[in-house]
């Protein structure tokens, strides 16, 4: 951590802490941030940049809206969110191995690395839920999805699971020493707490504007850095929290770590950044690019996934294929990857009607047939390449 930056910061304050790390004592420094401010006062470039993102993510939700199945498209969109949340962390798998494994494993036995793009499936399934039930964005709340992301976690101690973190923590490799650490968050106590109160308080002040409370609570939070483990993938989730439940998005088909994961060491240097020179509106504009991007590449990816749908029931029609064909091909989009048990689960029918609909959609080039590990699976490739 860079001190002398962090000792001139005027968004916080450095506490002496001490303890002991990898079996040896430290005594080094932890950044406590102010609290967020009452009025943000927008350059000129942000209050475009505002207005610009709003506009994106409006257009999206638009399109989302008048989906007679939005269900379909949100699945993947989930998913992809999770693969690139996940690979921000150092947790890397594949679009098609995620979906795959949720065909086969029951929740647990994946290998590990995709058992934690999964975990964070179900936590930010159970949060858009939550959302869509008019729930509160809660500390709380908060809490219940970490216990979920982090359920099967078996380098977190249960006590840790769910709640905010009892110890410290800091941002760095794994085995590095916390002196050598990019950044150390606040002590555990009354400091967090108290910090953590009135974040959640903030993100709800309507008088500042929704994308703002997104940015600058986004980065408050990883300031905070609450949790011993899993700050990245939560605070990341809650930016797409807060516009569900403010209802800039009513469909949650927008994916912001794709964008943020091909610029990651750009996307920590400014959060770092904010904290070391109080310079909040690079990273708001930074963030706000981040959203309207994501945004407009979202809607991109559902125009051109309902086109294809189209194409490819068209391709069917044309060889007058129907029933189940239909029917399945139609729903790719949200389920790309199959097998005859689950396409017959999913649909209701026989394991031998599923696998003469599999034959006629291998027929007409929708599905391929693949090797993956010990099991055959059927991936729509065109629908994938979208996704990816």
């Amino acid at each position: 951590m860079e001190i002398e930056k962090f000792k001139a910061s005027p968004v916080g304050t450095l506490v002496p802490i001490k303890g002991e790390h990898l079996g040896r004592p430290f005594s080094h420094f932890a950044f406590v941030p102010n609290d967020p401010p009452l009025e943000v006062a927008l350059s000129a470039p942000a209050l475009r940049a505002l207005g610009e993102a709003a506009a994106a993510i409006g257009r999206l939700d638009g399109a989302g809206r008048r989906l007679p199945k939005p269900a379909l498209l949100v699945r993947p969109t989930i998913r992809r969110e999770a693969v690139s949340t996940s690979a921000l962390e150092g947790t890397f798998t594949t679009l098609p191995q995620v979906m795959q494994s949720e065909l086969f494993e029951a929740e647990g036995t994946h290998p590990r690395d995709v058992e934690e793009v999964l975990a964070y499936v179900r936590a930010s399934e159970e949060g858009f839920a939550q959302m869509g039930e008019g729930k509160p964005l809660s500390l709380n709340l908060i809490k219940k999805l970490h216990g979920i992301l982090v359920r099967n976690a078996p380098d977190i101690a249960d006590p840790d699971k769910g709640d905010f973190r009892h110890r410290q923590n800091f941002v760095g490799p794994r085995d590095s020493r916390v002196e050598d650490s990019h950044f150390v968050p606040p002590p555990p106590g009354d400091v967090l707490t108290t910090g953590l109160h009135r974040w959640e308080e903030w993100i709800h002040r309507e008088e500042i504007p929704l994308l703002v409370r997104v940015a600058f609570g986004h980065y408050q939070f990883e300031a905070l850095h609450p949790f011993v483990d899993g700050n990245g993938r939560i605070g990341r989730l809650i930016a797409i929290l807060m516009l569900l439940e403010n209802r800039h998005l009513t469909v949650p088909l927008l994916s912001i770590s794709p964008y943020l994961e091909a610029r990651d060491d750009e996307y920590r240097q400014r959060l770092r950044d904010v904290s070391m020179t109080g310079d909040f509106d690079s990273w708001l504009l930074f963030f706000l690019l981040a959203l309207k991007a994501s945004a407009e590449e979202g809607l991109e990816k559902s125009e051109r996934l309902l086109a294809l749908r189209d194409e490819m029931v068209a391709v069917l029609r044309g060889r007058r294929i129907r029933g189940l064909a239909i029917q399945a091909t139609e729903d790719l989009i949200g389920s790309p990857v199959l097998t005859p048990s689950s396409m017959a689960g999913r649909y209701d029918v026989t394991y031998q009607a599923a696998v003469y609909a599999i034959k006629s959609m291998l027929k007409a080039g929708i599905l391929e047939e693949v090797e993956m590990g010990p099991r055959r699976v059927y991936l729509a490739h065109r629908v994938l390449e979208v996704l990816r």
